[in-house]
């Protein structure tokens, strides 16, 4: 491979110039010339990709299972990061309504006690007795 790597490196600068900055990211034509072209469907060097830019960038559909199952276990991940998130959100849910149940039943019981207690002035008030001392 080197070798095919060095005679493409050649090819591009007799193409190009021997400023660096001229010459291209790749050259698809020119690999495929320097390494034979393409036989039986490949490229030398990059399989059945009809693309070599593609692969160089890393955007080929075809980049291989490697790529395949690092992204199914990138989605993986991140579908168990959703999950995980949501299931601290119910949780997180579910106290926050326990809390505010508590606290309407302490009002309840705040409120039925007072109510008690007016109940108790009133009965006092008609009996001519003084009241009973509030409960602790």
């Amino acid at each position: 491979m080197q070798g095919f790597i060095d005679g493409y490196s050649t090819c591009v600068t007799q193409r190009y110039g021997e400023d660096p900055s001229q010459h291209p990211t790749f050259d698809t034509d020119l690999w495929q010339e320097v390494s034979g072209g393409v036989k039986k469907g490949r490229t030398f060097g990059f399989g059945y990709h009809t693309d070599p830019n593609a692969i160089l960038a890393g955007t080929s559909s075809g980049g291989g299972a490697a790529s395949s199952r690092q992204e199914i276990e990138d989605l993986k991940l991140q579908l168990q990061e959703l999950k995980e998130r949501e299931e601290r959100r119910t949780v997180e849910e579910e106290a926050r309504q326990a809390e505010e149940l508590a606290r309407q039943r302490e009002r309840d019981a705040q409120y039925e006690h007072m109510c008690e207690l007016v109940k108790q002035f009133y009965s006092s008030q008609s009996s001519g007795a003084p009241p009973p001392p509030p409960p602790m």
